[in-house]
């Protein structure tokens, strides 16, 4: 899952990859939403 914001002066494109890129389309909708954050541990 992917959360995109703010994103007014970029383009979009779900190109559906999986299905032959079938069923391509350019609504943000579905990805307008929020995650916690990644917290990347580099401890060795």
């Amino acid at each position: 899952m992917i959360c995109i914001q703010n994103n007014k002066n970029q383009s979009f494109a779900n190109i559906d990859a999986d299905n032959d890129f079938k069923n391509i389309s350019r609504d943000i909708t579905p990805f307008n939403c929020t995650l916690a954050p990644i917290v990347l541990n580099n401890k060795q």
